[in-house]
Parts: C-alpha cells; structure tokens; sequence
C-alpha cells in the first residue's frame, strides 16, 4: 500500500534532550567497540572510533544527524540545513518579491468592479449582465494558468513558472489598460488572471521551502494575508487619485490608470527574484540535481550570514524517490499524472479541492456582492440625508463607496496576527485556525442578515468583520496545503486547490449576482451554507505539522 511518508526528526523526536541522550549512547558504544578491536587485533575499526570530532555530535541535535539504526553515519537532511541556515535576509527578499506578484492578484479582486461606471459602457454596450464576466475572467484564466504552472513547477523548475509569470502579466497588464472595445478588455484580463494562476501557487510553494520550520507557516501566511489588503488599498488609493483629477462621474478614463497599477510592482519582484532568489532546494534534490544543491545552500548561508553553521559542509541525505536526470520529459508527466490521480495523493487533492472551493465560494461570493449591496446602501443613505442635485449626488455616491471599501480592506491587516497566532498554537494549529474562522465567519453571515435594514453603519461594520474571518480562513490554506503535500508533487497539489477554487470564485459571482435580485440575504445564507459544507470535510481531512514531506513511498 502506498502512502505519504513522513520520514522527519521531529516526527520521531520531538524532544532534543532525548535525541542528544541517544547519540551520547552511540558513541559510548562505538569506543567500546573499537576498543575491543584494537584488543582483538582488528584493522576494520569504525571510522569515528579514530575520529573524535565526527564522533562527539552535539546533544541539541536530533536523530537525524547522528545515527541510522544499523550504526551508519548519516547525513543530514535537507530540512536540517534549512533550519541551520536560518530565517534572515535571504527569507526576507524572497518573501518581498513573492508579496509583490501577490499585490496584483489583490487588485484584481477589486478592480473592475469598483471602476464598473466609470468604463464606457454605452459606447461599448456593455450590459449590466457583462459585468460579472468581466469580474470572473480573471478567475477562468487563473484556473488554467495555475494548472499549467503546476505541472511545469515540479517538472521543469519553480523560477521558470515565475518568468513565463512575468513575460505574460507585463505586457498584457498594459495590453488591457488601452483596450479599445469590450472583448479586448474581456480577453486581456483573462490572459492577466492566466498570469496569476502561474505565479501564485509557485510562490507559496517557494516560499515553504526557502523557510525554516519553525517560520513556515508565518512565512506562507504573509504572503496572501499582506498581499491580498495591500493590492486592495493601493488600486483604492490610487483609483481615489485619478478620480479626483476628472469632473465626470460615467464614462471616465481614470479607470485606465487603475488597470496599470499593478505592472510596477510586479517588475520590481521579477528584478529581485533574477538577482536574488535561486531554485528551490526541495526540488533540486528530487531531481537530483546535487551540485546545484549545494550551491543554493552555500548561497543562502552565505546571505544570511550563516556559513559557518551548515552541517557536514551542506551535504544532504538523498530521498529514495530522487529523480533521474536520464528521465525523460514525457515519461516524468506521465508519472506526474499516474500519482496525481492514485492514493494516497487522490483523496489528499480531493479534500484539498472541496474545502478551498468551498471557502473560495463564500470569500468571492462576498467581494463580488459587497460592492454591490454598497452602491444600494450608500445612495439610500446619500439620498435620505443629503439635499444634493443628482449630479454631485453621483459623484460623492463613488467617493463613498471607495472609502468604505477602503476601510473594509484595511481591517484586513490586522487578521494577519490573529492568523499567525492561531496557526502555531498548540491548542489549534493549521487546520483547527481554518475550522474557527470559517464557523465565526458563518455565523456573522446569518447575522448580517438582520442588519439589511438597519442602516449603513451597522450595515458595514458587520460586512468588515465577516470579509475579515473569510479571508482569513481562505488564506490559511496557503499554509496547510503545502504541509500536507509532498516535495514532488507540492506545485501540482496547490495549483489544482488553488485553481479550482478560483474557478468556484467565478461562478459564485454568477449565483450571488442573480440571487441578489431576489432577495439580497440569500446571499448570506448560500455563503452560510457554503462554509458549512467546508468545515465538514475539514473535520475529516488530515492535520499537518511543521516539516514539509520529500516523496510517495512504501511504508516499510
């Protein structure tokens, strides 16, 4: 029967004192054996025996580092290395160019909705029913671009995944800004959600295995946690700018300048990543590429200032699985495919598509419906105490609606520490924290309900608190995906979650947009349902720890 394995020192030895306590006992053993050799005559002594230096291994090192069961030295993992080189200024550059790619993909979420009438939508006639196409297109090409990076990812490299990103998303983002005609727009910002869906999944991906063990999971969770709000405030922001400098309220070309907002840094983190960011060591021993290997680790010891702390000079114990390099390409994505759709990986992907296309149904459900509901709720208020003509009413409707909407994604930043904290607690942990948001987040759903006609404070501040528990709970699967996936088919796993779920994304922008009409709290009942469905199958999905696991193999 095959099954992920978790072959990791910290799985079998959680206590250091016991792991130093056992090498102390080895290497007692090992003198008397040598020992009892040089009495006997014998030239075929172990080699510590004449070596104290490789004998006396410190006692805070786990097992992993001293002793195999048959007495052999071994070297130590990758995960060890890792963790000697430690989280300094290597993680942080990494992690700022993955958070830059990210920025656009918070933009998108915002974007075309809230320059909805601004565009020329008589002189394109654009129907109101086009503008849940132009909303959901991003998410259709993000579908194909995540299942497409995600193969080429553990097939051909992480770094190629991110420049065919960048060599996209530039001139398209561009392309899209001087549209002429709505299917041009419709096209482009499906090619740009393509671009995402490259990017995204293999930057998280990159970003867990660059990390320590100990700041994985902070690491992964900043990336969409700072990156999604940041995105939102600065196409809010920027929007607020180019806005002010027209006096027209429809058919306005500000919202051009909105659509390039996300191209400058997206350029700065393709610079970063040519100059500072390697391949991922993870897939470099896979693949067995080991000379690559132990240049990336020099590198990143070296930039973080810790050169003199890798392990046995940065050499790495080989996993079984470790691939050939006289494999060639089509029988690699036949054995991709053939794992993919067998156990264990079939029922790990499977609870890992329900549980984010559930969350992704109630998240995007709300980011698309929210503005929406705004636009009724604000002019009601604007017409109900202001004595405005239509004109001015108009305009200070939009200036109202993007400052509510920058509050709403402003409360998004401080979910970032709840999440870390809830994450690592012993009492909770990743898929515990997903469980806890997601039933809060139902709960205010049902509430939010009674508060339709209680005025736009009430209105709003229940709508912040809900877009802050869905996010959350969305966004921490970046962290649990990885942990539950392993090295060789980590990339594949999150580009079919993540891809899928965007995919859910866009059509619950068609069903909440159509069951607005009818009544606007069905729509807080299906993001409640939605929710409900997702904590089941988390109740039966598996947990996750720190280390990140290397193949598919037999259980011994």
């Amino acid at each position: 029967s095959r099954s992920i394995s978790f072959h990791s020192p910290q799985h079998k030895h959680r206590s250091a004192p016991r792991a130093g306590l056992r090498c102390n006992l080895v290497n007692i053993y090992r003198k008397e054996v040598a020992l009892k050799g040089t009495a006997n005559g014998s030239s075929r002594l172990h080699p510590e025996a004449s070596n104290p230096s490789l004998a006396e291994i410190p006692d805070s090192l786990p097992k992993s580092k001293c002793v195999e069961e048959d007495g052999d030295v071994e070297d130590p993992t990758l995960h060890d290395q890792i963790d000697a080189c430690g989280w300094g200024r290597f993680q942080l550059i990494s992690l700022t160019a993955f958070v830059l790619f990210i920025v656009s993909d918070g933009m998108e979420m915002n974007i075309i909705n809230l320059a909805w009438k601004a565009l020329p939508k008589e002189e394109w006639k654009m129907e109101d029913s086009f503008r849940s196409l132009l909303i959901s297109g991003p998410n259709f090409g993000f579908f194909f671009g995540a299942l497409v990076g995600g193969w080429v990812g553990d097939i051909i490299g992480r770094l190629a995944v991110i420049y065919i990103h960048g060599a996209i998303f530039v001139p398209i983002s561009i392309l899209s800004a001087f549209s002429q005609g709505k299917y041009t727009l419709l096209f482009s910002r499906c090619l740009v959600g393509f671009s995402m869906g490259l990017v995204f999944p293999t930057a998280v991906v990159l970003m867990a295995e660059f990390s320590t063990s100990k700041q994985r999971s902070r690491s992964v969770l900043v990336i969409p946690a700072i990156a999604f709000p940041l995105g939102s405030t600065i196409v809010l922001t920027w929007g607020m700018f180019l806005m002010s400098g027209y006096s027209c309220t429809t058919n306005c070309p500000w919202w051009r300048g909105t659509l390039l907002a996300g191209v400058l840094p997206d350029i700065i983190g393709l610079i970063l990543v040519y100059y500072f960011v390697p391949e991922s060591p993870f897939f470099l021993l896979y693949k067995g590429r080991t000379d690559e290997l132990h240049k990336v680790l020099n590198y990143i010891a070296f930039t973080n200032q810790a050169s003199d702390k890798l392990i046995k000079g940065g050499r790495v114990k080989k996993i079984e699985s470790a691939g050939d390099k006289s494999d060639s390409s089509k029988s690699s994505w036949r054995k991709q495919i053939r794992d993919i759709t067998s156990e264990p990986l079939r029922g790990i992907i499977i609870c890992l598509v329900c549980v984010w296309s559930f969350l992704a149904f109630g998240m995007f459900g709300h980011v698309y419906m929210y503005p929406i509901l705004l636009e009724h709720q604000v002019f009601k208020y604007l017409s109900s105490t202001h004595f405005l003509p239509p004109h001015s009413l108009v305009r200070l409707d939009a200036w109202w609606r993007f400052a509510l909407m920058l509050t709403l994604t402003l409360a998004e930043f401080p979910t970032v520490l709840v999440s870390m904290t809830l994450v690592k607690h012993k009492s909770f942990g990743r898929r515990y924290a997903i469980m806890t948001m997601a039933f809060i987040a139902a709960c205010i759903a049902v509430s939010n309900i009674l508060l339709l006609n209680h005025g736009l404070a009430l209105f709003h501040s229940g709508n912040m608190i809900l877009c802050v528990c869905l996010k959350a709970s969305y966004q921490l699967m970046y962290v649990y995906a990885p942990s539950i996936l392993p090295t060789s088919h980590r990339n594949q796993g999150m580009a079919i979650g993540n891809g899928i779920s965007k995919l859910v994304g866009l059509s619950a922008a068609f069903v909440i947009v159509t069951i607005i009409t009818v009544w606007e709290g069905w729509a807080f009942i299906a993001i409640a349902c939605a929710l409900s469905l997702a904590l089941f199958v988390l109740s039966l999905s598996p947990d996750a720890g720190d280390v990140l696991m290397d193949t598919i193999e037999s259980n011994a």
